[in-house]
């Protein structure tokens, strides 16, 4: 009997607590489709690392008003948190002195993905000029190789001494 007394208090607890963790799990699920190189955490959102509902730790950071604001009540969704923007570019734009409260890091994405290609564009050439280079500086090691060696077999043939020189370094002598 005590048995199922402590399984019905556990079900209980469990169905209790479910619902809410379930809406943070959707949230969480709608943000990694947006983003899925991050792994959010409850702090993204929430002043405190482990948000309660008690003591004012279940409070919203800048991020999460900006979000619950565009929310106006519904379920979270892609577009909002497109319009919004990461937390990461979110964090940045407050960390340089931006006005937060009318802050729409969905434009300054778009700036951001521009300057972001053009940039990509100009280091792929930058590659590319670099390999060449590489390349260039091969092949004049090659020639400056070969015609080290010529100017050796001239010089050989020409004084004997210098032969007799270079083939005893040859040799390790």
């Amino acid at each position: 009997m005590k048995n199922l007394s402590i399984a019905f208090a556990v079900l209980f607890i469990f169905a209790a607590v479910v619902p809410v963790a379930q809406a943070n799990v959707k949230q969480l699920k709608v943000y990694r489709e947006v983003y899925p190189d991050y792994k959010p955490k409850c702090n993204y959102c929430h002043v405190d690392e482990k948000p309660k509902k008690d003591d004012g730790k279940h409070d919203l950071n800048a991020y999460g008003q900006k979000l619950q604001e565009l929310m106006n009540g519904e379920a979270l969704t892609e577009e909002i948190i497109r319009e919004v923007g990461s937390h990461e570019d979110f964090e940045a734009a407050a960390e340089a002195g931006e006005d937060m409260s009318s802050l729409t890091p969905a434009e300054d994405v778009g700036n951001t993905t521009a300057e972001t290609a053009r940039l990509v564009e100009e280091t792929r050439g930058l590659v590319e000029e670099t390999k060449d280079m590489v390349s260039q500086t091969q092949e004049m090691v090659t020639e400056t190789a070969a015609a080290t060696e010529e100017v050796k077999t001239m010089l050989a043939d020409k004084t004997p001494e210098y032969a007799l020189n270079a083939s005893q370094e040859a040799s390790g002598e």
